[in-house]
């Protein structure tokens, strides 16, 4: 009953997480407990990320294993941004963060690992010093979907046709672009008129 356990452990901390958090005024509406929560899943692991709230655009990743007796929820990851996007593929997540303003905004990426202590039993985080830090991703349009598989990450941006110099060039039109982490760990970009 793995499924049930995360699904409830889910759950439970996001009630943790919101009961922590500042009460809205009652003019508004309370925020919908599972709304805009990245998270990601794959094989035994289930990542999701919460604001810290103790700091402005700071985010915690969390990691439960799905295959474990005890519904036990871990820090994997403390990240200075705010999760837009997450993908999983077995043991590995992919990490999307919003792009910061600037000249030239880029999402950055960041990877990382879970491994299972033979010893102790227990999961760690890998590499131990922190995320991995990719190429960036273009900070302009908005990304649309983000997905893992065997062979990495993908991404579906849809560009701002305003601000995209590609899109000026191309007529005008704003064209869906699909960016494919190769095996050399670089982005590869192509449109949907490929």
């Amino acid at each position: 009953s793995g499924p049930v356990i995360a699904a409830w452990l889910l759950a439970a901390s996001v009630a943790a997480v919101q009961g922590s958090l500042p009460t809205p005024p009652p003019e508004e509406p309370a925020p919908m407990p599972f709304a805009a929560l990245p998270g990601a899943a794959s094989g035994s692991n289930l990542w999701f990320a919460t604001a810290d709230p103790e700091r402005e655009r700071r985010t915690i990743v969390h990691h439960h294993a799905t295959d474990r007796e005890t519904p036990i929820v871990r820090v994997a990851a403390v990240l200075d941004g705010v999760v837009e996007a997450m993908a999983a593929h077995e043991d590995r997540l992919w990490i999307v963060l919003a792009p910061r303003a600037g000249a030239q905004p880029r999402r950055e990426v960041v990877t990382l690992q879970t491994a299972r202590n033979p010893v102790s039993g227990l999961d760690y985080t890998w590499p131990r010093e922190g995320p991995t830090l990719l190429p960036s991703l273009p900070g302009d349009g908005r990304l649309m979907a983000f997905a893992a598989d065997a062979d990495g990450p993908v991404a579906l941006l849809w560009p701002d046709a305003l601000r995209s110099e590609r899109v000026r060039r191309e007529g005008g039109s704003a064209v869906p672009r699909l960016h494919r982490l190769d095996r050399r760990g670089r982005w590869v970009e192509t449109s949907a008129r490929e």
